[in-house]
């Protein structure tokens, strides 16, 4: 008895993983003009500029070729005399598994700690001119980019029989196939994005006026700007080709010679599955961590006739885009046969053919492109208090709000399955039999069940903005409920 099984497994992974936690440090600003003496000149201004760029980037080109054939039987026993021939064929198993990981982001742009601003103008003296300017600008920009080209061919074959026992006398004939399996697995895990970027942050912004003498012009002007965006990208490229093939029988008892002939042929099983998870993107800006940012503007307590101003320019700028696709073809090919037995033209005994059974299971599931996306952007408290200041002064606080919100998400899937499943038990020959006349009903030909299943799932181009903010699957899968009769 001859027994071959193989059980190939290729592992692929590229680009995997990039994390990386970006949290800039920066101190305090304050400015403060104070305890001048009358008719001065004072100026004060200070300009901020910061920028956090991330870029993370994965490229995979991953192309697996796997070829594997079991085989077992071909075997002769020929022209014998004067005893039985048995011809046992052992079973045939090919099993492949590929799976592909490749191309995951992380990215968390954090706050900057100590970001508290203070302009102060306090207790100069009479007719004095007094300014301080602070322009303060932070952008955040965090991209992420996964490119995947994957190309899977598969062949698998297990061929168990082709046995030929002939022109035997006087003896009884027995061949007996035995089973052939093929089972296939392809998992191709592509391009994940997960990015956070913390706009709420811990700080407070306070500009003061106080305390300065009659007739003194005081101007305070603060200018803040936040911008963030955040892009996520992904396009997969996945061909997924599998031939499978099981076949069991192919065996030959012709011309033998007083004895019965018996031809049993084993199952034929063969199972493929393919499953494509390509093109999540999770991204949030603000609300990770932080309260509102505290914006304070005073005056109060100036002198007789004094000139007070305080302004406040406010500019908030969040864009989020998320862009997914996906080109995935997948194309199955998948035959068991059990049988195509020959028993001619033998003379003299019972001839038996069984068949056994020919099932071709196949399942195709494609999960693309998935966004996530929220923007919840902490508010500012901001509170203005003119109070106290002397007679014939004025006081003025002016406020510019500016808060621009825009989200993208775009989605595109192109998918192909072609899946051809074609089990066959039979097509066995007893044609020019000659009996015993004893023998009744001397030929049997019994058959086996033909089964085919085939299932297709797709799932893809899913948006969604806000809470919840989880995947609707997880996208590394759990394999451990599949039925997987041949590993």
């Amino acid at each position: 008895m001859n027994f071959t099984k193989k059980i190939i497994s290729a592992i692929a992974t590229g680009s995997l993983v990039m994390q990386l936690l970006v949290t800039p440090a920066f101190a305090s600003t304050v400015l403060q003009i104070s305890g001048n003496g009358a008719n001065t000149t004072s100026t004060a201004t200070v300009t901020s500029n910061t920028t956090t760029a991330v870029t993370q980037s994965n490229s995979a080109n991953i192309n697996n070729d796997i070829d594997a054939d079991s085989d077992s039987g071909n075997n002769s026993a020929i022209e014998n005399t004067g005893g039985d021939v048995r011809i046992l064929t052992g079973d045939a198993s090919t099993g492949i598994r590929v799976e592909n990981v490749a191309n995951k982001n992380s990215a968390s742009v954090a706050c900057c700690e100590n970001s508290d601003t203070l302009l102060r103008i306090l207790g100069n003296g009479a007719n004095s001119t007094n300014a301080s300017t602070a322009d303060l600008r932070n952008t955040n920009v965090l991209t992420q980019d996964n490119s995947a080209d994957v190309h899977n061919d598969v062949d698998a074959d297990a061929k168990t029989g082709w046995n030929d026992a002939g022109q035997n006398t006087n003896g009884n004939v027995l061949i007996d196939t035995g089973t052939a399996s093929v089972g296939t697995i392809i998992r191709n895990v592509l391009n994940n994005n997960a990015a956070a970027v913390n706009g709420c942050c811990d700080g407070e912004t306070k500009a003061v006026i106080a305390g300065n003498g009659a007739e003194s012009a005081n101007r305070t002007s603060l200018s803040l700007a936040n911008t963030n965006v955040l892009t996520q990208y992904n396009s997969a490229d996945v061909y997924n080709d599998v031939d499978a093939d099981a076949k069991t029988g192919w065996n030959d008892a012709d011309q033998n010679t007083g004895g019965s002939v018996t031809i049993n042929t084993g199952d034929a099983l063969v199972q493929s599955l393919i499953s494509t998870a390509a093109n999540a993107n999770r991204g949030i800006i603000g609300g990770l961590t932080g309260n509102p940012t505290s914006v304070i503007l005073d005056i109060f307590g100036n002198g007789f006739a004094s000139d007070n101003t305080a302004s406040l320019a406010l500019s908030r700028t969040n864009v989020l885009t998320q862009d997914n696709s996906a080109d995935v073809h997948n194309d199955v090919d998948a035959d068991a046969k059990s049988g195509k037995n020959d028993a001619n033209e033998n003379v003299g005994g019972d001839v038996l053919i069984d068949t056994g059974d020919a099932i071709a299971d196949l399942g195709i599931v494609n999960r693309l492109n998935f966004n996530r996306a929220a923007l919840d952007c902490c508010g500012f408290d901001i509170a203005g208090v003119i109070s106290d200041n002397g007679a014939q002064s004025t006081g003025d606080i002016t406020s510019s709000l500016d808060d621009l919100k825009v989200i993208t998400q775009s989605s595109a899937a192109g998918l192909d399955n072609s899946a051809d499943a074609d089990p066959t038990s039979g097509k066995n020959d007893a044609d020019a039999h000659t009996a015993a006349i004893s023998i009744i009903d001397p030929v049997t030909i019994r058959t086996g069940d033909a089964i085919s299943e085939v299932e297709v799932a797709n799932l893809t181009n899913g948006n969604s903005v806000g809470i919840p903010f989880e995947l609707p699957f997880e996208f590394d899968f759990d394999w451990t409920d599949l039925s997987i009769w041949w590993i």
